[in-house]
């Protein structure tokens, strides 16, 4: 149901597979949950698309402020700016999909990329210079970066490919991406510094797609790993590959994707559609589940994580 679901309304590529990280870290001990102070922006199906939301902070659990309102369009992929003030993002609200960026509560939208191709999956640098993207144009899909002003267009990776889901380095320099240019029929992962140069796998698995990398501040880098047999799981590895570890349970109803490090590399947010609905869930970053972020009956998926609130919720 979950790739169906994310083909049709995101058509961000193909179904992904799961095949073997190590054990998992599910029997270590559980940190204390603290994300009452957290950002957390994700997209939501709503009835005349979807919308991007940022979490907000209750007096009980959590709730979720929509931020883009749009009536009629697609507002997908959101990615926090390093300070947590502005947010990037995909819309359609132009008539194909192109990087906007907006102030964290929705005002001041303005257009970063404008190009007749299919623009989608920016990710803020650490230093706040610039976003990298996935362009799909004559048949492949590359990365580039631009800045937030929508100047400095530059090429990363080559056409040819499916590169996607760019994902930056703790020291701005290197990116890691999904990409299905082996020549075995799957994405793997791959790191690039960003000038383009030095592009190198890092992920080794027979039969299994790995994708939706995101590089924490402390350099590991969550992915999710599928094949057939275990459905989508999150594993976590160092930058060349190595300390491979399975951090979801390992069967299709405890496994999921997208996962999305907290800046203090302590707390993962994913997707996982294991109660019918497609839903967002918390977990540390050894595996331990912290539950379901927003108990609900909608699809949330895309999250990002940002720094912690530094300046009142939205209203």
């Amino acid at each position: 149901m979950a790739r169906a679901f994310l083909a049709a309304s995101l058509a961000i590529g193909a179904v992904f597979s799961l095949g073997g990280c190590g054990s998992s870290g599910l029997s270590d001990p559980q940190p204390p949950d603290n994300l009452f102070t957290a950002n957390i922006a994700f997209a939501r199906s709503v009835s005349s698309g979807t919308d991007i939301f940022v979490v907000q902070p209750a007096i009980s659990g959590f709730t979720a402020a929509n931020v883009t309102n749009s009536a009629a369009s697609r507002n997908v992929s959101p990615t926090f700016s390093p300070d947590g003030t502005h947010i990037a993002f995909v819309s359609q609200r132009d008539g194909h999909n192109q990087i906007y960026t907006m102030n964290k509560d929705g005002s001041n939208v303005t257009r970063v990329t404008n190009s007749a191709a299919y623009d989608t999956r920016p990710s803020w640098s650490p230093d706040g210079t610039k976003i990298a993207f996935a362009r799909r144009e004559s048949g492949s899909q590359s990365i580039f970066t631009v800045k937030p002003d929508g100047t400095s267009l530059t090429r990363v990776t080559s056409a040819g490919h499916t590169d996607d889901m760019p994902t930056w380095s703790p020291s701005n320099l290197q990116l890691a991406i999904s990409s299905d240019r082996s020549d075995d029929g799957f994405t793997h992962i791959y790191k690039v510094n960003a000038d383009g140069t030095g592009l190198t796998r890092i992920s080794y698995a027979p039969g299994a797609n790995d994708s939706d990398p995101s590089w924490s501040t402390l350099n590991k880098v969550a992915f999710t790993r599928s094949t057939d047999a275990q459905g989508a799981q999150i594993c976590t590895m160092g930058p060349d590959g190595l300390s491979l570890t399975r951090i979801t349970g390992g069967t299709v109803n405890t496994g999921g994707w997208h996962p999305t490090w907290s800046l203090d590399a302590a707390k993962i947010v994913y997707v996982s559609d294991r109660t019918g609905n497609i839903r967002l869930y918390r977990m540390s970053g050894v595996g331990n589940s912290l539950g379901e972020l927003l108990i609900g009956i909608t699809n949330d998926f895309d999250p990002t994580w940002g720094p912690d609130y530094i300046t009142s919720p939205i209203h």
